[in-house]
């Protein structure tokens, strides 16, 4: 019997994988980004377990990360404010910089400007 390399690389291609990777897409339809508890919290994000299987205990589902920037105007600057989320899932303009994780995970918005406070 011959070790067919070949055949043995196409399985590993076609198995899926259960480990969802650092700074991937969370799992089971929750919208959110694999990273460290502590990076999420610096974020100010919410934790969720079970939706990064596999990854090491600190590696968690961190969703709901709102991120703002500030666009300088002609007389004025305006802030702005969106939420972090994968590039593909955003329907509207997207800043990069401002959001954990890697470069397809950014601040998604609509561009309409913060309302003053009463």
């Amino acid at each position: 019997m011959r070790f067919n390399f070949r055949r043995v690389l196409s399985l590993l291609v076609v198995v899926p994988s259960t480990l969802a990777a650092v700074n991937g897409a969370c799992s089971n339809g929750v919208k959110g980004i694999c990273i460290s508890t502590s990076t999420c919290n610096s974020y100010g994000g919410t934790i969720s377990s079970g939706n990064c299987p596999d990854d090491p205990s600190d590696i968690k589902c961190c969703s709901d990360i709102s991120c703002s920037f500030i666009v300088p105007e002609k007389f004025k600057h305006i802030r702005y404010f969106g939420k972090c989320m994968f590039t593909n899932e955003c329907n509207y303009s997207t800043v990069p910089n401002l959001c954990p994780g890697g470069s397809n995970f950014k601040c998604c918005s609509q561009m309409t400007p913060a309302l003053p406070a009463k």
